[in-house]
């Protein structure tokens, strides 16, 4: 019976440590060195496909102003504006507007407020987030249902069976296709983060999650939060007692020696993309998860990223299959200081339907990337 007792004690602690190691060996380490800043080479040197979609302005009273999330599913393009225009537009992938979904009602089938949306790719719905609702509607515009959650949340992510939310009260819920909790994490202190872009994204079979100024991304699969990706800022990283800090007082002291704050994370099968911030300026680095080589750039080198230069956040907003999805405002097009730099040259032509002087929805554009070798 002993022999028993032992053989089940050691069972247990060999699967555990073979737990570990599977999951050490499965997290991807991306080392992020400052050193190693692209001064030389622009990043249209490393893009093997871009598309332009020009997205259509129907009516001077539906013009998206700035773009939270982009989903794009078989022949839709779904944006979301949270700032002005509080609502969805839905495009075709030619950029013909189809129709949107905007907040402002209080009938069946609209809403009052939104905070996020996304799209369940497996039932082809449209979910809005108006906290504390998901309203469903077909892909058409439909309005199907409307379900009531038990908790407040801010963010919000769908890949069937899993939705995920993130909320000021709590760090993560995911649920099941029941709205059965299957995780719940909060957070040990009361500081509650500030507003950063999209951090839950679905992947593959998997959500995605970050934290605020937290260097690891994890992944929700099989019911478990796992660690997945570790931003390697070296000994220029943030401690613990350093994040908590800068979120006491909302980054008015960040540290300019410093790198972090991964404000924008997105993730496609060959590549990462992310921005972290460093001497008050964003960063981003395009990483390829095959070579394990990565390109950096400021992203305010106009002369450089001469795709998705940006003077105050990076642009990127969404990924599509093996593309990453930037969006440009008709305005960057037409900043005087740009005037002559390859961004303003690349992108003034897809604006050229457009004009300047009256307001029109933005471009975006399609960016698949190289080996980098």
């Amino acid at each position: 019976m002993k022999k028993l007792g032992f053989s089940l004690i050691f069972l247990a602690l060999f699967a555990c440590k073979q737990e570990k190691k599977e999951l050490s060996e499965s997290i991807l380490v991306v080392p992020v060195d400052i050193k190693n800043l692209n001064k030389n080479e622009k990043l249209s040197s490393f893009i093997e496909d871009i598309k332009y979609i020009s997205l259509e302005t129907r009516d001077s009273s539906l013009i998206i102003r700035s773009i939270d999330k982009v989903q794009i599913d078989g022949d839709k393009i779904f944006v979301l504006d949270t700032y002005l225009f509080r609502g969805v537009m839905v495009f075709d992938t030619s950029g013909k507007y189809l129709y949107h979904l905007q907040a402002g009602g209080g009938a069946e089938g609209e809403f009052e407020h939104i905070s996020d949306f996304d799209i369940d790719r497996k039932s082809k719905h449209l979910i809005i987030h108006s906290t504390p609702n998901l309203m469903y509607y077909s892909y058409s515009g439909k309005f199907l249902r409307k379900e009531r959650l038990s908790f407040v949340a801010t963010n919000f992510c769908v890949n069937y069976p899993i939705k995920a939310f993130i909320g000021q009260e709590f760090d993560l819920i995911a649920v099941d296709s029941n709205h059965k909790k299957i995780l719940e994490l909060f957070r040990k202190d009361s500081l509650h983060p500030l507003s950063f872009i999209q951090p839950l994204q679905a992947m593959n079979e998997k959500i995605l999650y970050r934290h605020y100024l937290n260097d690891t991304i994890y992944a929700i699969k099989n019911n478990r939060l796992i660690p997945h990706v570790f931003i390697d800022f070296g000994d220029k990283k943030i401690g613990k007692e350093e994040a908590k800090q800068i979120m006491k007082n909302k980054d008015r002291n960040f540290p300019s020696n410093k790198m972090g704050r991964i404000k924008y994370y997105f993730e496609t099968n060959q590549y990462i993309y992310f921005a972290f911030l460093y001497n008050q300026v964003y960063h981003i680095v395009y990483y390829d998860k095959k070579s394990k080589k990565s390109i950096l750039f400021k992203a305010d080198d106009a002369e450089n990223n001469d795709i998705t230069y940006e003077s105050v956040m990076p642009r990127i907003v969404g990924t599509f299959e093996d593309y990453f999805v930037a969006a440009v405002f008709i305005e960057d097009v037409y900043l005087k200081k740009l005037v002559h730099s390859p961004f303003q040259i690349n992108l003034s032509k897809s604006f050229s339907k457009k004009s300047v002087d009256k307001p029109e929805n933005p471009n975006l554009i399609l960016i698949k990337m190289k080996p980098i070798e």
